[in-house]
C-alpha cells in the first residue's frame, strides 16, 4: 500500500473507534438514568431499614395506675406503632419501584443492544454516525441479507463509504461530551486526510481494505474468497495481492503441521519406501525410513486419463518389513500409540505372517501377554508401557522398530508428562516417566545398526527435523513423501468433497442437515434398497448422546461409540463390539463415535459415502480430519461448527516447566522439550483455528472443499419442525443413576466389559463422586461432569489453592486487591459476588506495563501469544521483532513517537514490541478476565462492570475437598500402607481423628458436627457400602466414642464424665452392609469411600487443609535380617 492509502486506513480506524462511543453513548442513554435512579432507591431502602431497626424498639405498654400516666404513655405506643407501619409501607414501596426500574432496565438494555446491532429498529431518525457504525460491522463480518425474493446481498466498501461521508458532515446539536468528542474527531480527520488527495476514493480504497483485512480472518472455513473480496475495487489490486499472500501464508502453515513440505522428492507408490528398508536391514545399515502418506491412501485415483495407486501403508510397508526382519534373523518391535490398536495389530501380524512361516506367526508377541523372551521375535506394544522391564530389553535388542503414527507416539506421552497440574511430586514423576520412554523412542534412530521406520500420515518437518537432530543421525533419515495426485485438480472436480457450513445459526443450519440425511436413510430402508447410511463425528462425548437420542427419535437404528458405550458389550447400542470387529457396521444406519475412541479403526463398509464432522475447537485439527476417514468410501463430509458452547479458553492452564535435573539426567532431554514445545504450540494452534486448519488440511488429503452461507435463509427454513438436542442428556442420565456401593461397582469393573450402558453410567458416577468431585450430590457430580467446569476447579486447585503461591496467583492477588480488596478470593468462597467498575482497570494496567518485571511476568507466562485480546487496530498488539524500526539513539521513544501520542511502546524480552493505546479506555478488561481465568475464576463483562459471580464458591469448595484428598493420596502413594491415621483438631469443639488399619478396624473420635456428616443422609450412608449407627443416647453419653468394622470387637470405652457437654466425643460404629462379603475391602478404599461424606461439609474442609495432620505406617522389610534367616 501506498503512503496516502496507510495514512487513510490508520486515519478511519481511529474515527470509527470515536463512532464506537459515541453510538454506545447514545444507545445507553437512558440506562445511565435509570442506573442513577436505582442507585438512588437502593440508598433510600437500606436508609428505611435502619429507619424500622429503630422504630421497631416500641415504648411498652403502660402499667402506670394513674389513668394520665397511663393513657400518655399508650398514646405514644400508638404513635410509634403508627410510624414504623409507614416506614414498612414505605419500604415495600420502594421495593416495588426499585424491582419496576431494573425491569426497565432490563428492557433498556436489550434494547440498545439491538440498537448497537441495528440502528433501524424505531420510527425515530436515524443517527447517521450509528448507520455508519452497524454497517460497517455487516461488511467486515461479511453478513447477508436477503430481499422478498430471496436474493442474497453484501453491504459493500461503497455503501459504507458514502455513510462515512454523510456522518462526517453531520453535525450532531448539544453540549454533551460525546457529541463534543465526536466533532473533534471528524475536525482531526479532515484536517489530517486535506493533504493525502481526493477523499471519497480515497476512503473507499481504505474501507474496502479494512473490509478484507477482517474477513480473511473467517478464510476459508465461513467465507469464500470472492466473498473476502467483494466490493473490492479493481484499483486496489497491490493491497489485494498484499492480503493475498498473508492468507498463502496462513494455508501454509495449516498445511505443514500434517504434511511434509514439497522439499522431498516425492514419491508415487510405498514399493520404494519397501525397497529401502530391505536393503537396510539385509546390510544393517541402520537406517531410518520416515514415510508421509494420504490417510487412507490413493487407491483407483483418474487424473487426466491416468489411474493411480499408492498401496498401503500397512500392508505394503510395516508387514512386508516385519516379514524382511525375520528373514534376516533379527527381531522387531512394533510401537503403537493406543492400547487398542496393539490388539489388531497383533492380529494383523500374525494373520500375515502365518500363510508364510507358522513359527514367525507364533513368535508375535503381545506386551501385555506372558512369555519367554527366548521365543517372541515380534513385539507389539504402546508407547507408554516402553519402559517395563522386558519391553526395554526387548527393544534394546531389536534390530528393527516401527513406529505408526508416529506424531500421535510422540503426543501421547503429554498423558504421563502433566505439567498443566503444577510442581507435584506426582506431576515429577510423571515427567521422569515421559523423560525415561522419548530416551527409549530416540535410542533406535541413533543405533548404527538399527532400521528404524516411521509412518504417519501427519508428519510434518518440524517433527522429523527434531527427532534426527536430537539424536544426532540427520545423514541417516531417508525422507519419502506420497501426495495425493488429485492436488493437481480444481477443488471442484475432486472425487470426494468437503463442505464447511458457515457458523451463523449452527444449530439450526446441523440439525435441519443431519434430519435431511435421516429421511434418506428411511426412505431407501422403505425402498429396499441399501445405501444412503451415514456417520456423525464430534469431539465432545456429551454432543455424541444428544444427537444419538436426537436420531433414535427419527426412528433410526443407531451405533453409539464413545468413552462410556465402548466399556459395554452386552449394550445394544453395539459400540464395544463395532470397534472390536465383532459386527459390521452394515447393522445400522448411522454411526456416531467421538474422536479418542475410534482412532486408528477403520470400516470399509461401501454404504457409508457421507458423513457429518461437529467442531468443537477442544482438540487438534489433524484429530478432527482424522474423524473423517474412518470410513474408508465416504464421498462427502459436511462441516459444522458445535451448536453449543461446548469448550472454553479456561481450561488453557498454563504450564510448568520440566525440572531442569530431569532434563539432565535423561540422555535427550533437550530433545523432549524441544519436541513438547512444538508439539504444544502446533496443537494449540490448530486447535483454536479448529476449522480454518481443517479446511487447508483436507485440501492436502485431496479433498475439494467449499463453503455455504445459511445466513440469509429465513429463521423457519433452518429451525421450524425439527426436534431440539438435549445436550444435558449424558450428563443427566450419569448423575441420576443409582448410587453403588463400592463392592458393587468393582464388581462390574471385575466383568471388564460384560456390562450396559447404563452399568457403565453408574460406575462413572461412582468414580466422578469418589475422585474427581469428593462428593455424592448429583448436581455437584454434573458439574464435575463438564469440561469446562472441571478445568475451572483444576485452575482454581493448582493456582488459589496451592501452599506456595505461583506466579499466576500473585498477578491475579495484585490485579484484584487494588481494584477491589486483599480479602477478594474469602469473599467468592463465601458466595458473595464482585462487581468492579471497569474505568478504574486500564489505569492499572498501565502501571503493570510501567513496571518491568510485571512485564517479563506477564511475557514469561505467555499472554503475548493469545491473539485473542491482540487486535492489531485494538487497545493492545504486539509488533514483530522483524516490523520494528529502530533509532540508534532510542528505539523505544522513535517507535512511540511513530504511533502517535495516544499510543505507549513497551520493549518484550524478544525484541518485539507492545503496544497500547491509552485512549480507548472502555475496552480494556480482556487482560484481567484473561488472568482470572488462569486462576479458574471465570468473569462477566456488563456495559461498564467486571462482574465476577458468587456462585463460583460451589467450585472453590470443590477444589477445597480435591486439595484436601490430594494430600491424603500423596501421604499413601509410597510403599506398603498398613495404617493411617487423620487427625485433625482446630479448636476444641470441633475436629476429630479417624484411625484405620490392615487389621479391619476402623476408630474416629469427633465432635458432634463431624460425625453428623456420616449419618445426615441415609442415602449417602448407604452409597459407600456402609451403614452408620448413632447411638441412641447421642448427644448425651459421655464416653468416648468407638467404631468396628466387620466382626472387630469394640474399642474400650473411657470415662469422660468430667468433660463438658459443649466438648463431648460422640461415639459411632461403622459395620459392612453385606454379611456374606467373603473378601472385604481394602480399609484404604474405605476411606475414599468415606471422605465424600466427611468432606461434605465446608467448614471441615476448611479446617483439614489448614491443620490436617497424617499418620502413614507401611510395611518395611529389613532384607539383611531377612537374608540371614532365610540361610
Amino acid at each position: 500500500m501506498m503512503y496516502a492509502e496507510k495514512e487513510a486506513v490508520k486515519l478511519i480506524g481511529q474515527l470509527l473507534v470515536s463512532a464506537n462511543t459515541y453510538t454506545y453513548e447514545i444507545c445507553t442513554g437512558n440506562e445511565k438514568i435509570l442506573v442513577q435512579v436505582i442507585n438512588a432507591t437502593d440508598n433510600n431502602i437500606l436508609k428505611l431499614n435502619e429507619q424500622i431497626k429503630i422504630a421497631k424498639k416500641l415504648p411498652r405498654k403502660s402499667r402506670s395506675k394513674n389513668p394520665e400516666v397511663f393513657k400518655e404513655q399508650n398514646k405514644a405506643r400508638e404513635i410509634a406503632e403508627r410510624k414504623l407501619s409507614k416506614l414498612k409501607q414505605d419500604l415495600d414501596s420502594a421495593k416495588e419501584r426499585c424491582n419496576t426500574l431494573k425491569t426497565q432496565l432490563s428492557s433498556a438494555q436489550a434494547l440498545s443492544n439491538q440498537k448497537m446491532v441495528s440502528p433501524f429498529l424505531d420510527g425515530s431518525p436515524v443517527d447517521p454516525v450509528c448507520v455508519l457504525l452497524n454497517n460497517y460491522r455487516c461488511m467486515t463480518s461479511g453478513k447477508y441479507f436477503a430481499d422478498s425474493d430471496e436474493s442474497k446481498w453484501l453491504i459493500t466498501p461503497s455503501i459504507v463509504a458514502d455513510d462515512l461521508m454523510l456522518a462526517i458532515d453531520y453535525q450532531p446539536f448539544g453540549d454533551s461530551d460525546n457529541k463534543k468528542c465526536w466533532r473533534d474527531a471528524v475536525n482531526n480527520f479532515k484536517a489530517a486526510m486535506a493533504p493525502l488527495g481526493d477523499l471519497r476514493p480515497l476512503v473507499e480504497l481504505a474501507i474496502a481494505y479494512l473490509s478484507a483485512d477482517s474477513r480473511v480472518r473467517q478464510f476459508p472455513h465461513n467465507l469464500s474468497i470472492d466473498q473476502v473480496f467483494d466490493g473490492f475495487p479493481d484499483s486496489a489490486e497491490k493491497a489485494k495481492s498484499s492480503i493475498k499472500e498473508r492468507m498463502q501464508l496462513r494455508g501454509a502453515k495449516a498445511r505443514s503441521y500434517t504434511q511434509l513440505s514439497a522439499g522431498y522428492e516425492p514419491i508415487s507408490h510405498v514399493d520404494t519406501v519397501l525397497e529401502s528398508a530391505k536393503s537396510s536391514i539385509q546390510h544393517s545399515q541402520g537406517s531410518n525410513l520416515f514415510l508421509s502418506a494420504p490417510m487412507g491412501g490413493v487407491f483407483n485415483a483418474g487424473v487426466n486419463g491416468t489411474i493411480y495407486n499408492s498401496g498401503s501403508k500397512t500392508d505394503g510397508v510395516l508387514l512386508p518389513a516385519v516379514l524382511a526382519a525375520l528373514d534376516a534373523g533379527l527381531y522387531v518391535t512394533i510401537v503403537l500409540h493406543r492400547v487398542t490398536l496393539t490388539h489388531d495389530m497383533y492380529n494383523r501380524t500374525k494373520q500375515y505372517l502365518d500363510p508364510i512361516n507358522q513359527k514367525f506367526a507364533k513368535s508375535v508377541w503381545h506386551y501385555k501377554e506372558r512369555t519367554f523372551i527366548g521365543l517372541a521375535r515380534v513385539l507389539v506394544v504402546c508407547v507408554n508401557s516402553l519402559n517395563r522391564p522386558e519391553v526395554r530389553e526387548f527393544l534394546t535388542k531389536s534390530g528393527v522398530v516401527i513406529f505408526d503414527e508416529f506424531t500421535q507416539v510422540i503426543d501421547n506421552l503429554s498423558m504421563l508428562d502433566n505439567s498443566e497440574k503444577g510442581n507435584t511430586a506426582e506431576v515429577r514423576e510423571g515427567q521422569k516417566q515421559a523423560l525415561t520412554i522419548f530416551d527409549l523412542i530416540c535410542l533406535p534412530f541413533s543405533h548404527p545398526t538399527t532400521t528404524t521406520i516411521v509412518i504417519d500420515a501427519d508428519l510434518d518437518d518440524k517433527t522429523v527435523q527434531i527427532i534426527t537432530g536430537c539424536t544426532g543421525a540427520p545423514n541417516k533419515a531417508q525422507i519419502f513423501n506420497i501426495t495425493h495426485p488429485e492436488r493437481q485438480l480444481p477443488s471442484a472436480q475432486r472425487s470426494k468433497q468437503a463442505i464447511f457450513h458457515r457458523d451463523i445459526k449452527a444449530k439450526g443450519q446441523m440439525l435441519q442437515h443431519i434430519a435431511g440425511l435421516a429421511e434418506k436413510r428411511k426412505s431407501a430402508k422403505e425402498s429396499g434398497v441399501d445405501k444412503a447410511r451415514f456417520f456423525i463425528a464430534t469431539d465432545n462425548k456429551n454432543l455424541t448422546v444428544s444427537i444419538s437420542d436426537f436420531l433414535v427419535s427419527m426412528g433410526l437404528t443407531v451405533c453409539l461409540i464413545n468413552a462410556d458405550t465402548i466399556k459395554a458389550e452386552n449394550e445394544p447400542l453395539g459400540g464395544y463390539k463395532l470397534v472390536s470387529g465383532e459386527i459390521s457396521a452394515a447393522q445400522f444406519d448411522v454411526v456416531v463415535y467421538s474422536p479418542t475412541i475410534t482412532s486408528g479403526c477403520s470400516w470399509t463398509d461401501s454404504t457409508y459415502q457421507q458423513g457429518v464432522l461437529i467442531a468443537c475447537d477442544t482438540i487438534k485439527s489433524g484429530d478432527m480430519k482424522q474423524m473423517g476417514f474412518r470410513f474408508r468410501h465416504t464421498k462427502q463430509i459436511d462441516v459444522f461448527a458445535a451448536p453449543y458452547l461446548l469448550s472454553d479458553s479456561i481450561g488453557s492452564d498454563l504450564a510448568t516447566s520440566i525440572p531442569t535435573d530431569l532434563v539432565t539426567e535423561a540422555q535427550y532431554g533437550d530433545g523432549y522439550v524441544t519436541m513438547k514445545r512444538h508439539r504444544n504450540e502446533l496443537g494449540t494452534y490448530t486447535t483454536k483455528n479448529q476449522r480454518s486448519c481443517l479446511y487447508h488440511q483436507f485440501d492436502a488429503e485431496g479433498w475439494g472443499c467449499s463453503t455455504i452461507d445459511h445466513s440469509a435463509l429465513p429463521k423457519s427454513d433452518n429451525e421450524h419442525g425439527i426436534l431440539q438436542l438435549d445436550v444435558s442428556a449424558r450428563i443427566n442420565a450419569i448423575a441420576d443413576s443409582p448410587i453403588l456401593t463400592g463392592e458393587a461397582v468393582q464388581g462390574l469393573i471385575d466383568k471388564r466389559h460384560q456390562i450396559t450402558l447404563s452399568e457403565a453410567y453408574m460406575i462413572t458416577r461412582h468414580h466422578t463422586a469418589v475422585n474427581i468431585a469428593v462428593s455424592y450430590s448429583p448436581k455437584v457430580i454434573a458439574a464435575c461432569l463438564s469440561v469446562k467446569i472441571e478445568r475451572m476447579i483444576s485452575a482454581l486447585r493448582h493456582q488459589m489453592l496451592s501452599p506456595i503461591p505461583t506466579e499466576i496467583r500473585q498477578l491475579a492477588d495484585f490485579v484484584m486487591t487494588s481494584l477491589h480488596n486483599e480479602n477478594w478470593f474469602a469473599e467468592l468462597s463465601q458466595g458473595k459476588g464482585i462487581t468492579i467498575d471497569t474505568g478504574q482497570i486500564f489505569q492499572l494496567l498501565l502501571k503493570m506495563f510501567d513496571n518491568p518485571a510485571a512485564l517479563n511476568g506477564l511475557y514469561a507466562l505467555g499472554f503475548f501469544e493469545s491473539y485473542r485480546w491482540l487486535y492489531p487496530k485494538g487497545t493492545f498488539y504486539v509488533v514483530d521483532v522483524a516490523k520494528v524500526k529502530y533509532d540508534r539513539h532510542n528505539l523505544l521513544n522513535n517507535v512511540t513517537a511513530r504511533l502517535g501520542a495516544t499510543h505507549r511502546a513497551y520493549s518484550l524480552c524478544d525484541g518485539s514490541v507492545f503496544v497500547v493505546n491509552t485512549k480507548p479506555e472502555r475496552i480494556s478488561v480482556q487482560i484481567i478476565r484473561k488472568i482470572l481465568a488462569q486462576c479458574g475464576v471465570s468473569s462477566e463483562v456488563s456495559r461498564d462492570e467486571l462482574s465476577i459471580d458468587g456462585c463460583i464458591s460451589c467450585l472453590i469448595t470443590i477444589a477445597k475437598r480435591q486439595k484436601v484428598m490430594t494430600l491424603i493420596d500423596a501421604a499413601i502413594s509410597d510403599g506398603l500402607v498398613i495404617g493411617i491415621t487423620l487427625k485433625c483438631w482446630p479448636s476444641p469443639d470441633h475436629g476429630f481423628e479417624l484411625s484405620m488399619g490392615s487389621n479391619s478396624e476402623i476408630t474416629i473420635t469427633g465432635t458432634p458436627e463431624v460425625l453428623k456428616q456420616l449419618v445426615t443422609e441415609e442415602a449417602l450412608t448407604k452409597s459407600v457400602g456402609l451403614v452408620a449407627i448413632l447411638d441412641e443416647k447421642l448427644g448425651h453419653q459421655n464416653t468416648i466414642p468407638h467404631l468396628y468394622m466387620g466382626n472387630s470387637d469394640p474399642l474400650p470405652q473411657s470415662d469422660t464424665e468430667n468433660t463438658d457437654k459443649k466438648h463431648k466425643k460422640q461415639s459411632f460404629i461403622l459395620e459392612l452392609t453385606n454379611e456374606n462379603t467373603v473378601t472385604p475391602m481394602h480399609f484404604l478404599a474405605v476411606l475414599r469411600l468415606l471422605m465424600p461424606l466427611l468432606l461434605s461439609c465446608p467448614r471441615i474442609v476448611d479446617s483439614m487443609l489448614e491443620h490436617l495432620e497424617l499418620d502413614v505406617k507401611t510395611f518395611s522389610i529389613n532384607l539383611q535380617n531377612l537374608h540371614h534367616r532365610l540361610g
